[in-house]
């Protein structure tokens, strides 16, 4: 499981980073789901072979994707792309029910604000107040919870964090 998580992890960042250049090959001035699409159905990540063992039709998925992104707004000024408002729309849409999940939503968006390193400080600030929005759920969450199988860890947090 930690082995799976830090493969999609490293594969994230590597997703951002063929999205962006995606979108500057195609004079894109954002990059944006579409570029995001592609950029995970290359041959260098491990989805695409997953969407071809449950039999998805990913060339159709592929065209799909290259249709939008010739639709995108085209710049000439193209030095390095943005993320729109529907990276944007991926971040809010992330809406943890579990203790687990909460945990991978703070991991993966602290990767996702490595990766927008160099975009402007709005897009960072925005993923670093929605990592501590998580935080503060998971805490909520685990303090709040009477579930059995969260009892070691809520002991845990709850001695540890004086809560």
């Amino acid at each position: 499981m930690e082995e799976e998580k830090n493969v999609f992890s490293t594969e994230l960042l590597s997703a951002l980073e063929i999205a962006k250049k995606i979108a500057k090959a195609n004079l894109n001035k954002y990059y944006s789901a579409p570029h995001l699409l592609k950029a995970i159905l290359t041959r260098d990540l491990s989805l695409l072979k997953r969407l071809e063992n449950m039999n998805k039709d990913v060339y159709y998925l592929d065209e799909w994707a290259e249709v939008r992104i010739e639709e995108e707004p085209k710049t000439t000024n193209v030095l390095d792309a943005e993320p729109s408002d529907l990276i944007d729309e991926i971040i809010k849409s992330s809406v943890p029910t579990e203790f687990h999940e909460y945990l991978i939503n703070i991991s993966g968006l602290g990767y996702l604000i490595q990766a927008l390193y160099n975009t402007p400080v709005e897009y960072r600030t925005q993923a670093i107040n929605k990592n501590i929005e998580s935080t503060q759920n998971a805490l909520r969450f685990i303090t709040n919870t009477d579930d059995k199988k969260y009892v070691e860890i809520k002991s845990f947090l709850l001695s540890s964090l004086c809560i």
